[in-house]
């Protein structure tokens, strides 16, 4: 059975399916996280280029454990 699942990545995330709804996620790198997970859903993404995603000049060492 297919859900039908609408993820909006302009402004402001919001993700919505006929029985929920949500507008936004805790965190805006929670946020920036799931965007780009999302833009990218055909292909696997490399905890690498999440990282460069998420801090583009440099990863502070204390946060590479962050990225999962």
């Amino acid at each position: 059975m297919a859900v039908s699942v609408r993820i909006a990545l302009l402004g402001r995330l919001a993700v919505t399916s006929p029985s929920a709804a949500s507008n936004g996620l805790p965190g805006r790198r929670a946020e920036l996280v799931f965007a780009y997970l999302a833009a990218e859903h055909h292909r696997t993404v490399t905890r690498d280029e999440l990282a460069d995603a998420l801090w583009p000049d440099r990863l502070p060492s204390r946060d590479r454990k962050s990225v999962v």
